[in-house]
């Protein structure tokens, strides 16, 4: 575009083929000559007008030199606009009736161009203004060897724009979120599991917690209480938590004769009406049942044997061996021994672990049965059930139930025989084995944890949230 105006300037002055004007005077001999014509360059995104002027010699042919007959060409004015839409040139044709050299406008108009540099110089001052971030004036001072009319100088001043983004101060605040601890409680009810739902308070990063398995239901005559089950697991320990998490709680119930502790995660098996079924496991879980966080296995049930004498007697005790069946271990067994040997065993249920569920107890005899049976195994997180006895004369008797756990543990094996005494008579033995405890639990995210027994009682889970 510079060099548009430079063409358009030049075209103007010396004619359309680039050839210098004579301009002579009316009635004169003398002729004026254009010596010089300087060139307007504006930069894109400048608006400036320039006036040129022409720079004549006079040259008369009689040598005479006065205003009235040579004629001074006035001077030529060069308008140039920028920015506009439409590039292009446009000349204006002087008047018709002008008998002299005439002003004639030439406009330049240019469309923007990113850069503001002059790359053609006249003797021009250009000034520009930008928006900028740092205010202040560079000068650029033109070269030294410039042996034409060149710029003096290009003034560019930048004045302060306001950013677009806000920065903001930094500023620190902390919330201090304190909470006393909370202590939650749940407990079976007798044989009866139960179930409830908390949720993690706000501030709470932790909770301790006590699981307690249901006990071993004990054996029964005519109704009455012979003797107290295995006793269900304790663990104890503490988790990470975030707040908002739900908790969910499964208390198992106790067993008790005939019948074992309700679980909604593992019962305890089942039992003759003798003898005592396996306690219910209790469990904690974090957000979903398939995410445990600790599990207490329930107490193995208590066997119920009997024996039957017919003018017996001689050196012949009945002794019991193995157990207690708590929770994490095995079943009591029932044995007879004759001079210090065993004749015969009824082995108590296994117990349930971390890796699978307890086989259920067997038997043995060095004489003679009349009936046998080996208790039934846990199956998953339930107690095997217990075996029924033979009940020939007037004999009560039946295996424990194994406990619930996150494996259940497995019922007691039993053995029916007869002892002859060639002396004295007969003895009839139906004995039997106690269930297996249920298997205890933690997951590997809980810390500060121990295992161990409780008190015989129902299942229950305490937490604190801290």
């Amino acid at each position: 575009m510079v060099n548009l105006v430079s063409v358009a300037v030049r075209a103007l002055l010396f004619g359309r083929e680039g050839r210098k004007l004579n301009t002579k005077a009316v009635n004169s001999p003398c002729s004026t000559v254009v010596e010089y014509q300087p060139v307007a360059v504006v930069c894109a995104g400048d608006t400036a007008t320039v006036t040129t002027y022409t720079q004549t010699r006079t040259e008369c042919a009689n040598g005479c030199i006065t205003p009235e007959q040579c004629s001074q060409p006035p001077a030529v004015t060069v308008t140039t606009t920028v920015p506009g839409t439409t590039p292009g040139t446009s000349t204006v044709t002087p008047p018709a009736d002008c008998d002299r050299p005439c002003t004639t406008s030439i406009i330049v108009t240019t469309t923007p161009e990113p850069s503001a540099t002059t790359t053609q110089p006249p003797d021009v001052t250009v000034t520009t203004t930008v928006p900028g971030t740092t205010p202040g004036t560079s000068t650029v001072t033109p070269p030294a060897d410039c042996d034409r009319p060149c710029t003096t100088s290009i003034i560019v001043t930048t004045t302060p724009e306001p950013s677009s983004t806000t920065t903001v101060p930094s500023t620190t605040t902390s919330t201090t979120c304190t909470l006393q601890p909370r202590t939650s409680i749940i407990s079976a009810a007798g044989s009866s599991g139960r179930q409830t739902n908390w949720v993690i308070p706000p501030c709470a990063t932790a909770i301790a917690f006590t699981v307690v398995g249901g006990a071993g239901g004990g054996a029964s005559a005519a109704g009455a209480s012979l003797a107290q089950g295995g006793a269900g697991g304790l663990v104890s320990g503490k988790i990470r938590v975030i707040p908002g998490q739900p908790v969910i709680a499964f208390a198992g119930g106790a067993g008790a004769a005939g019948r074992g502790g309700e679980s909604q995660y593992g019962s305890g098996g089942s039992a003759p009406a003798v003898a005592g079924g396996g306690g219910g496991a209790s469990a904690l879980m974090i957000n979903t049942v398939s995410n445990l966080v600790a599990v207490a296995g329930g107490g193995g049930g208590l066997q119920a044997s009997s024996q039957y004498s017919l003018n017996a007697g001689g050196n012949i005790a009945t002794t019991s061996f193995d157990g207690p069946p708590n929770a994490d271990h095995d079943g009591r067994g029932v044995g007879l021994l004759v001079n210090g040997n065993y004749v015969a065993r009824a082995f108590g249920g296994k117990r349930g672990t971390t890796s699978g569920s307890g086989a259920g107890g067997t038997w043995s005899s060095t004489t003679s049965t009349i009936s046998r049976a080996n208790g039934n195994p846990g199956i998953g997180t339930q107690g095997g059930a217990g075996v029924p006895g033979a009940n020939n004369h007037g004999l009560q008797a039946g295996t424990g139930g194994g406990g619930g756990g996150f494996y259940g543990g497995g019922s007691g094996g039993r053995v029916y025989y007869q002892q002859p005494n060639v002396r004295t008579g007969s003895r009839w033995f139906d004995h039997a084995g106690s269930g297996g405890g249920g298997g205890s639990f933690t997951n590997i995210y809980t810390f500060e944890t121990s295992k161990g027994v409780s008190a015989p009682s129902v299942g229950s889970i305490r937490v604190v949230f801290y």
